[in-house]
Parts: structure tokens; sequence; C-alpha cells
């Protein structure tokens, strides 16, 4: 029986090509994670022990390199300790944000960062309104489901919404035409 040296000849080659490949992957899929805000705000405090940040007064988060965007009264992010991964972020009066091209409204937001929900709530004076300039909702409470990309409100909701009749007869047109037979 022949003995294979795996560390001479094509074997090694092939060996460091696919380290190689699965630690570029593994580099590119911690860089893709990495998420750079800018911000300011009246007052700030970050908390290195609880990993929690607060943003007072006028607080403005924009995503480097992105239209999206996060404004409100107070911004409050909670971060894990040990990996620095966002948990979670909730702004809190007058919150105004983009995100991916959907403009939202309220007076309070929850990013919930493992669940990828966004909870908006309104108030009886002012609803929370969803916006992605096609469409458009209000309701006391909306949450958006980002990696289904599917959106829930509760409550008295009403908005538009911009659908494409199919090319043809129209309903009036369809109607007319069941009257005569």
């Amino acid at each position: 029986m022949r003995k294979i040296d795996l560390f001479t000849g094509p074997w090694i080659i092939l060996a460091i090509a696919v380290l190689t490949l699965c630690f570029s992957a593994l580099a590119e899929t911690e860089a893709a994670k990495t998420v750079f805000y800018d911000y300011s705000a009246d007052n700030m405090n970050s908390d290195r022990k609880t990993g929690v940040t607060i943003l007072e007064g006028d607080a403005k988060l924009k995503v480097r390199d992105s239209e999206d965007y996060l404004n409100a009264d107070k911004v409050t992010i909670y971060r894990d300790l040990e990996t620095d991964e966002l948990i979670k972020m909730e702004a809190v009066g007058n919150v105004d944000m983009n995100q991916k091209g959907m403009k939202s409204t309220c007076h309070r937001a929850i990013f919930y960062e493992t669940e990828d929900r966004i909870e908006l709530e309104g108030t009886e004076d002012s609803l929370a309104v969803v916006d992605d300039g096609k469409n458009k909702m209000e309701a006391p409470n909306i949450t958006y489901f980002r990696k289904e990309d599917r959106i829930e409100a509760k409550g008295k909701v009403s908005g538009h919404v911009m659908i494409k009749e199919k090319p043809g007869e129209t309903v009036q047109e369809e109607a007319k035409e069941k009257e005569k037979e």
C-alpha cells in the first residue's frame, strides 16, 4: 500500500487553496456584518460595562454610504458586551426614518436585530406611518418583518395601495359584456 504525504506536492497546494477560500469567505461574512453609523445629538452617554448608549436631544443616526437614517428625540442602543453586536435599538419622540426606501414616522420605534423586526407605535394624535413611495399605511401599531419583507398593522388602519391592472378589459367593460349575455 502506497503512503500519501499530505504535506508535499499537489495535496499541500490544494489544502492551502481550500483553507484560503474558507478564511476569505469567513472574513467577507464578518466584514459584511459591520455597519458604520454617523451620529449627532445634544447629549450622549455610553456605558461600556452595560453596552448601552443613549443619544438624547435631536438624535440623528445615519448609515454610512447609504440613504438609511434614523432621527428622534432619544435613541437608545443596546449591544452585546462579548460580540459588540447590536441587540436592539429604541427610538422615542418624533421618530423619522428611512430604511431601504421605506420612510416611516411614529412616536416610538423598536428595532429587534436578532428577530429582524421593527415595531412602530403611534399616539392618539399621531399615528405610525409607513410610505414606500407607492403604498402608504397609517395605524396605531405597525410591525415590519424585514427578512420576509412583510408588514402587519393593527388598530384602525388606513392608507393607499398601488396595483397595476392587467392590460385589456377593465372591470366596467367586463360587467357590460356580462349584461349582454
